[in-house]
């Protein structure tokens, strides 16, 4: 595989990437969240054939090229073509066990279940007055509403989102008040693939909005939409599908509202075209305020927003030779 070829892919989807030395670094881990440039795959230059190997530094996740683009949500088949694999031998061999998506042999044991520790967490009627559950309902939580959703660890200083399949919680997101570090204000469960799942801050008849962030999807639902976080910009097809089963369960219209940047933008695309092919009008809403990022920006602040109606197919939605996802 031709590492341009392969940059050239990875634009394409949306996800960012550099090279720098002997590797190459991608800004997104699908398994632990990070968006700080935390995955390096090492360039083979000697043989072209091979994927690429690397890991998270972040959360040590390993990687191989095909292992990333595949928990990225990339479609399968593009994924295989792009490593010059036959896409429906492919797909047999993965079904069969010869090619697993983990990159294991085939024969190792099966993962034991991940269990998800939460029991340094609290609800807000715990701790009225902490500092936390303050900073969470400036924010938009509303403590009564949304406390099987959202919690505070108090000696941690942090609000927790809590991420649900059905009745099991599937991993949590950390926002801290008050970082070590800047750069690196949250802090995803180890293990939690959160490009499986998404949050949902549910008002009952009104319309889907998808938002990047919790506490932006927390503003969408208090603007009054159905909030929905998406954990990030690079959306994979598992939560589209997701979204549309229940857009179509409930018939509601979908939005998107992701920041003002090119992430943004460019998730924002793939969202629009996934569901104009799938025959769904969607729309846009953004802060009015053009210097506002996103619609928790707007709600603290208490500035309007304004919502626009796709009228028309846009670019995004016109698909190229490069792929249909």
């Amino acid at each position: 595989m031709e590492l341009d070829d392969f940059i050239e892919f990875l634009e394409e989807e949306g996800i960012e990437c550099y090279t720098a030395g002997k590797s190459l670094v991608i800004k997104s881990c699908p398994a632990c969240g990070s968006e700080k440039f935390k995955v390096h795959l090492k360039i083979q230059r000697d043989d072209e054939s091979k994927p690429f190997f690397g890991k998270c530094f972040k959360c040590d996740e390993g990687y191989s090229s095909i292992k990333y683009l595949l928990d990225a949500g990339v479609d399968s088949s593009a994924v295989f073509r792009i490593h010059g694999h036959d896409a429906e031998d492919a797909l047999k061999k993965v079904a069969s066990g010869e090619i697993l998506k983990s990159g294991k042999k085939q024969g190792d044991s099966a993962p034991a279940e991940i269990s998800v520790d939460t029991s340094s967490f609290r609800s807000f009627s715990v701790y009225p007055d902490h500092e936390a559950t303050k900073y969470a309902e400036r924010r938009g939580v509303d403590l009564i509403v949304h406390s099987d959703i959202v919690k505070i660890e108090p000696f941690a200083n942090a609000v927790v989102f809590l991420c649900r399949d059905g009745e099991n919680i599937v991993g949590y997101q950390k926002r801290f008040l008050y970082p070590e570090d800047p750069k690196f204000k949250t802090k995803s469960f180890k293990g939690f693939e959160k490009n499986k799942y998404v949050l949902e801050f549910p008002r009952e008849g009104a319309d889907i909005l998808i938002c990047e962030g919790p506490f932006t999807a927390v503003a969408a639902w208090r603007f009054g939409y159905y909030g929905i976080c998406t954990w990030g910009a690079m959306v994979s097809n598992e939560q589209l599908e997701k979204i549309e089963q229940l857009a179509k369960k409930l018939n509601l219209s979908v939005g998107v509202a992701f920041d003002r940047d090119e992430a943004g933008q460019v998730g924002m695309d793939k969202i629009k075209r996934y569901f104009y092919w799938k025959g769904r009008k969607t729309f846009s809403v953004h802060p009015r305020d053009k210097s506002l990022n996103d619609l928790n920006d707007a709600y603290t602040s208490g500035k309007e927003i304004d919502k626009i109606e796709d009228e028309r197919p846009f670019e995004a939605a016109i698909p190229t030779l490069a792929g249909w996802t």
